[in-house]
């Protein structure tokens, strides 16, 4: 990440008062999920963000200086326990979240240009708490780099290779020859096929 700060960011930091705000969106199945941890819907880079206060939480965001993947969990208490329910079936893992922090102006109550971003990831699992009244949503996300510990695994068929390249029929002979003995540089022997040109 960045640690360069714009002119005005740097301004509000040297304050003596200084009201820090973090932006977190998810991208939920029907759309995103835009939170600020203050009070009412807030304006800030053309879209409209709804204040969790209190009732929103974030860990800890760490970076280290191994190349290696840093997780972060988000929570949302006070939810009816209807709502629930809506939030598995909209969960989708490994859709992106995004958290910046920004500055507030103390004096107008508007954000300061440019916040910056501290955190960009996927979201990785779900959970909740309930205890029959409210309940407690909780999403946890990996960063980027988990990208690097992923396995990525290519098959020599047709399917795979029409999924990547979808034109490309170059693997379609490949369960007809799987087993198919070739001989190679010595004559056929009786009761096995010729070779033949493929």
């Amino acid at each position: 990440m960045s640690r360069t700060l714009t002119g005005p960011m740097t301004t509000e930091v040297a304050k003596a008062q200084i009201a820090p705000v973090f932006f977190v969106e998810m991208d939920f199945a029907s759309g995103f999920v835009r939170a600020w941890n203050g009070y009412g819907a807030l304006d800030w880079n053309g879209k409209t963000w709804t204040g969790g206060g209190e009732l929103m939480a974030m860990g800890q965001i760490e970076e280290t200086r191994a190349i290696e993947a840093t997780s972060l969990s988000l929570s949302l208490s006070g939810v009816p326990p209807a709502m629930v329910s809506v939030a598995y079936n909209d969960f989708s893992q490994g859709r992106p979240v995004t958290v910046w922090l920004g500055l507030m102006d103390t004096v107008t109550g508007l954000v300061t240009a440019d916040p910056v971003q501290i955190f960009a990831g996927r979201m990785d699992t779900i959970s909740d708490q309930d205890d029959g009244q409210t309940a407690m949503i909780s999403v946890s996300a990996e960063s980027n780099l988990a990208d690097l510990d992923r396995v990525r695994t290519r098959y020599f068929t047709d399917q795979d290779q029409i999924r990547l390249f979808g034109t490309d029929r170059s693997l379609r002979y490949m369960p007809s020859i799987q087993d198919r003995p070739v001989p190679w540089g010595v004559p056929a022997q009786i009761g096995q096929p010729a070779a033949t040109n493929l």
